[in-house]
């Protein structure tokens, strides 16, 4: 076949086109990133939390406030690892803070004579990043000694943590109203956008 001028332009055009195509494509099909995959069992662990709204005050009381939550049990201890000589029995799965796109925030109540209120952060795959009590810790029950924790979560993930308590001191008696303190004892954290947190030292601030 005798190639004319016109067709012989056409079929180096071609030519140099066919490359660079099916370079174009090899480099698109291989940009997409393989997801990793998620462990059935975390992804029913993390179901177990509701989406709490921000800014978020929870007052903590008696257990049976949280008798109809989600317990936490069985594999679930793998992502909830505090605290040791608690046992894994009466644990309670309370939200989810917002928001969940780099990792997932976590409330949860570890059983106690008074259920304790822990923060755990986690991996989109289920890893440990930082995990402590979010409440200050120190309520009981005792002689002329009222206690109230709080804990407000802001929507920058600020945390502010406070037992407000009202004593005097007991004798065989009873009360001495004559010597009343009282005070909070305080303490704070913030959530960074890698889900770490550390939380400040106690404080303890007077007040009328």
């Amino acid at each position: 076949m005798k190639i004319t001028p016109v067709l012989l332009v056409v079929l180096l055009f071609a030519a140099c086109n066919s490359k660079p195509a099916a370079e174009n494509k090899q480099a698109t099909s291989g940009s997409v990133p393989a997801e990793t995959p998620v462990d059935p069992h975390f992804k029913a662990f993390i179901g177990k939390f509701r989406m709490l709204q921000l800014p978020l005050t929870i007052k903590f009381t008696s257990t049976a406030d949280y008798e109809n939550l989600p317990q936490l049990q069985g594999a679930d201890s793998n992502y909830v690892k505090c605290c040791e000589g608690f046992g894994t029995e009466g644990r309670y799965a309370y939200g989810l803070l917002p928001d969940t796109a780099n990792n997932y925030k976590i409330i949860w109540l570890l059983p106690a004579d008074e259920e304790v209120p822990m923060l755990t952060t986690l991996t989109k795959q289920g890893v440990l990043i930082s995990e402590d009590n979010i409440g200050v810790g120190g309520c009981g029950p005792d002689c002329c000694f009222d206690c109230n924790e709080t804990v407000i979560v802001n929507k920058d993930l600020s945390v502010y943590s406070a037992d407000s308590i009202k004593e005097c001191k007991c004798d065989d008696n009873g009360p001495d109203t004559t010597t009343i303190r009282n005070y909070a004892r305080v303490k704070t954290a913030k959530i960074g956008a890698d889900g770490k947190f550390k939380f400040t030292e106690i404080k303890e601030v007077k007040y009328q």
